[in-house]
């Protein structure tokens, strides 16, 4: 996915927001234990860069995220997880005292029947 794929309005700029949530996954899909720029996480979410990099400073302030300055370059990476989806964690709640437990797959299997 690329920022072409997103609407943007009449002056450029993204019509859509991001939600901490959906940050918190792109960092969780992409990051593999590497920090990820500004623009490499703009790429993914239908939000201009600037807003975008305003909204990572405010989730560093707040713990979500770590943060290195490079010069006039910024890395990020996820200081927390992001949170679990809904019927997944109705799923593990229901399994949570069987003797025996699913794998990540087949939870993922039963929610996809």
């Amino acid at each position: 996915m690329s920022s072409d794929d997103f609407a943007r309005e009449g002056g450029g700029e993204f019509s859509e927001s991001a939600s901490r949530q959906d940050i918190l996954l792109v960092f969780d899909r992409l990051a593999d234990e590497e920090p990820l720029t500004t623009a490499e996480v703009a790429e993914e979410l239908p939000i201009g860069r600037r807003a975008l990099h305003d909204r990572l400073e405010k989730m560093h302030r707040d713990g979500d995220l770590g943060k290195k300055d490079f010069g006039n370059r910024v890395v990020w990476w996820a200081e927390v997880a992001p949170e679990l989806d809904p019927e997944l964690a109705d799923e593990l709640d229901a399994t949570a005292d069987e003797d025996e437990y699913l794998s990540m797959d087949e939870l993922d299997d039963r929610l996809h029947e």
